[in-house]
């Protein structure tokens, strides 16, 4: 991820960070919750992105040699392409946390203290998505899980992108997709609404990237000669609006406002949220989570 002027998500809207460091120290400080709470939820997607990118192919000859992942957070995904890999295909897995890299180093069971596991041919290091520390035409597969909506430059993510994959290399990015579609991310601001509770003035919504069109534009301008689009979807692993409650309100910038907001409108909120969620699973509904996708061939 950039280090100027880069963005986060708060639900459905992102603060400025103004550095590399402040921005590492931001998911260094949410790794665990996300650990616990959003790991396992992003495998749906992760799934998807790495199906399409053909690990195992019948045809022994296309075995992919290298495969590049672009912000694990806590290894699901990395485990995940651990299991579905050739144990002869090299993968590369990266973040800009060192705590999510540890996180997903113990998930993959490698030794804290280093950075490869050469009996699965595995190796796990910080890395930036906009500035890669790799060779051009380095890797012939390239993952990023939800996690080009959130750089500064998702162009020159792009272009990262592109530049590592040898020809004929395919990458499979996912985003967030439309908001109507996405009531995890939408429910805690929407009640926030209702009680009259402010934030600070959007500066860029977490959903600026799920116009298919506009990601497919991207992918082309980027240099891929084939991209494909899609929206999927999964639901929300919590039971009640109590465990959502929990999890929301767990992020770092809900546990900040928690300080700064009054007590009792902040227990007003919690309640709202949790009996807004419950009313939806009395209905049998889902809160979903939509995710665009994009699978780009070099």
């Amino acid at each position: 991820m950039s280090s100027s002027h880069m963005y986060l998500n708060t639900n459905e809207s992102i603060v400025p960070i103004h550095s590399t460091e402040e921005l590492e120290k931001r998911w260094d400080r949410f790794s665990s919750v996300y650990s616990k709470y959003n790991n396992t939820l992003c495998l749906s997607f992760c799934n998807i992105l790495i199906a399409n990118l053909v690990l195992a192919p019948l045809d022994s000859k296309k075995i992919p040699k290298s495969i590049l992942e672009v912000g694990c957070g806590a290894g699901a995904g990395t485990e995940l392409c651990i299991f579905y890999k050739h144990p002869s295909t090299k993968l590369t897995s990266t973040d800009l946390s060192g705590e999510m890299i540890q996180l997903t180093k113990k998930r993959c069971q490698i030794p804290l203290e280093l950075d490869c596991n050469t009996e699965k041919s595995v190796s796990i290091q910080k890395a930036d998505a906009e500035n890669l520390p790799f060779g051009n035409a380095t890797f012939d597969r390239y993952l990023a899980n939800l996690c080009l909506h959130l750089v500064n430059d998702p162009d020159q993510m792009f272009s990262e992108s592109y530049r590592v994959l040898e020809d004929g290399g395919i990458a499979a990015f996912s985003v967030w997709g439309r908001k109507e579609n996405t009531s995890k991310f939408t429910i805690v601001n929407e009640c926030a609404e209702i009680l009259g509770i402010t934030s600070k003035p959007m500066q860029r919504s977490a959903f600026h990237l799920n116009d298919l069109s506009k990601l497919r534009e991207m992918g082309l301008k980027a240099g891929f000669k084939k991209v494909l689009t899609g929206y999927t979807y999964c639901n929300d692993l919590s039971q009640s609006g109590e465990e959502f409650v929990e999890s929301v309100f767990s992020t770092p910038e809900l546990v900040d406002k928690a300080k700064v907001l009054d007590e009792q409108l902040m227990s007003k909120w919690r309640s709202l949220v949790k009996e807004h969620v419950d009313n939806l699973y009395n209905q049998g509904k889902f809160i979903g989570f939509e995710a665009g996708y994009m699978i780009c061939t070099k």
